[in-house]
């Protein structure tokens, strides 16, 4: 695969969701886990796509895919960390967005 990142995607939602990073629009505002893990898995998904790295996974099914695993594994219900504004969020996201097809590992934004 063209993306490297993809081998780490599954962890690293995990991981980011709990440390609540995600969310790709700068007026969004992230309540939930779940709203969190949506947005990075819209993010993450639309860059795989975007280096031709999802073969017959469609976008949405690769969403719903992260956000399902995610959802299993934490609480999606619960708060988002309070030390964590939407700004950080957003900033993570813009960074994901901007990741190039070689990337192996999250944006240095999304560690929390």
């Amino acid at each position: 695969m063209k993306m490297k990142m993809i081998r780490v995607l599954g962890p690293c939602l995990v991981a980011a969701a709990l440390a609540a990073c995600g969310g790709d629009d700068d007026d969004a505002s992230f309540d939930t886990v779940g709203d969190v893990a949506q947005a990075l898995s819209e993010s993450l998904c639309g860059a795989l796509d975007d280096c031709d790295s999802l073969g017959d996974t469609t976008v949405n099914e690769c969403v719903d895919q992260l956000v399902s695993q995610t959802c299993g594994q934490v609480d999606c219900e619960a708060p988002v960390a309070s030390d964590v504004s939407d700004d950080d969020i957003n900033q993570c996201l813009d960074d994901i967005d901007n990741l190039s097809c070689d990337s192996e590992d999250l944006p240095a934004s999304c560690s929390f």
